[in-house]
């Protein structure tokens, strides 16, 4: 049903894809909602960002590649006043994910942390994902560094972007393992060993800007008898807003394992104070 609908927005001839109104837009992306999420994951990788403004945004497409149905909308002010550039793709489930197999601490042991540094290909999506993190922070383009805070910042992949970018940083990890990777590197950045649903703990307004890659959605899991999903969201959006200076941002990527949480997350992220929104992009090329 999903392709026959998006067949009438497509031009067949030649492979055209046409330019979409905002409200054929939402049509879609409310297609793929409600009628994809029963039978395949959308593997889109979100960012939650806090967009202090909206600039312009480019018109829309979409497009259907082989079985999967590639959905990028760029919307001005879509809903809450947002604005929100997503990129959906929908694709078979994936294996069992990381965060419902153990506690990250755990789970990121020192075999499994040596083994995921050690990826190239690994190396190269946390490359990536750092890199368009830096440009969903939209930092001032003066020449100065500005410190930054890594959350769940694991061996330094993604320090070594803000590194070379000229930045300093924090990184902050539940893994002891993975810390301890950090350092054999020289890692630029001061590393803490620390839990982020207990809160930051940094002062108020330190921070010029944070960034997360795959990291926030374990938030999501109640690993101990202790945890309480809400309550460790609550004081980790509570915790990022207080240590950010005014006007800062804070750019999260994450996986999220259904739209509820991603709404989960998104909620808390708001309660806190931050405006912003999900954006869904890197259509997961990457991903089996």
């Amino acid at each position: 049903m999903v392709k026959e609908r998006e067949e009438k927005l497509r031009d067949f001839n030649g492979g055209v894809v046409l330019p979409l109104s905002t409200d054929e837009i939402v049509q879609i992306y409310e297609i793929v909602l409600s009628e994809l999420t029963a039978t395949v994951e959308l593997k889109g990788c979100c960012w939650l960002c806090s967009l202090l403004s909206c600039p312009p945004l480019p018109n829309s497409k979409s497009s259907i590649f082989g079985d999967h149905l590639y959905l990028e909308a760029r919307v001005l002010s879509l809903q809450r006043g947002l604005s929100v550039f997503c990129t959906l793709h929908a694709v078979k489930k994936m294996a069992s994910r990381p965060e419902l197999q153990a506690p990250p601490e755990i789970f990121y042991n020192d075999d499994e942390a040596r083994k995921y540094t050690s990826s190239s290909r690994i190396i190269d999506i946390q490359a990536k994902l750092s890199e368009r993190a830096l440009e969903l922070l939209a930092l001032p383009e003066d020449g100065m560094p500005r410190l930054l805070l890594d959350i769940g910042c694991g061996s330094g992949l993604s320090g070594e972007t803000l590194t070379e970018n000229g930045h300093h940083w924090i990184g902050l990890d539940i893994s002891p393992s993975m810390l301890d990777i950090a350092l054999e590197r020289e890692a630029e950045g001061d590393l803490i060993l620390g839990d982020m649903g207990q809160g930051l703990g940094l002062r108020p307004g330190v921070l010029d800007g944070a960034i997360s890659i795959s990291a926030v959605q374990w938030l999501c899991n109640a690993d101990k008898s202790s945890h309480e999903p809400r309550l460790r969201l609550k004081a980790f959006f509570g915790s990022l807003y207080r240590c950010l200076a005014r006007g800062a941002r804070a750019v999260l990527q994450v996986y999220p394992e259904n739209l509820a949480q991603r709404e989960l997350i998104l909620g808390f992220a708001m309660r806190a104070g931050f405006s912003g929104g999900v954006v869904v992009d890197y259509p997961h090329r990457y991903v089996i």
